[in-house]
């Protein structure tokens, strides 16, 4: 049996210590059938899967340009966020993908942003498509984020 932690932390890729791990571990074993060996659970932290965005935002003054790309760029860090980001605000789920139709609401919600001219979500710094696939074993978790903002 695996187990798998996420402890709460502002951390943007929160893994347990190894002391929260041990305490959890025996927590089970004092638990588990007795078909179930120490030895047979697993306490471990979670795997992440790092999504990127790249993106153009159009502001609707170009002189708000610097602050638009602020913006962005911690708003896409706090929605890429495992526990405290996704489409709710109440963290990713395990195997929960990423569509870029979510992160284009994100951007274009920004105060002084006009439109996106330009989005596109990357795995590795590689187009992904209008979607990620997340494997039901992993966390996303926010990637490179290369957003640029110019006038129309």
């Amino acid at each position: 049996m695996t187990v798998i932690i996420v402890p709460q932390s502002q951390d943007a890729q929160p893994q347990p210590s190894f002391e929260l791990r041990q305490i959890v571990h025996d927590f089970l074993t004092l638990r588990a059938p007795a078909t179930v060996a120490a030895l047979n659970i697993a306490v471990i932290g979670p795997t992440y899967l790092p999504v990127g965005v790249a993106g153009i935002l159009v502001p609707k003054d170009v002189s708000t340009a610097g602050s638009i790309a602020q913006a962005a760029t911690a708003a896409l860090q706090a929605f890429l966020h495992p526990l405290t980001g996704g489409p709710d605000g109440d963290g990713w789920a395990f195997g929960r993908g990423v569509f870029a139709s979510d992160v284009a609401a994100i951007l274009e919600a920004i105060p002084g942003v006009d439109h996106a001219e330009f989005l596109e979500l990357q795995l590795n710094s590689t187009p992904a498509g209008d979607s990620v696939t997340v494997p039901p074993d992993r966390m996303v978790v926010a990637g490179p984020l290369f957003i640029e903002v110019r006038g129309s």
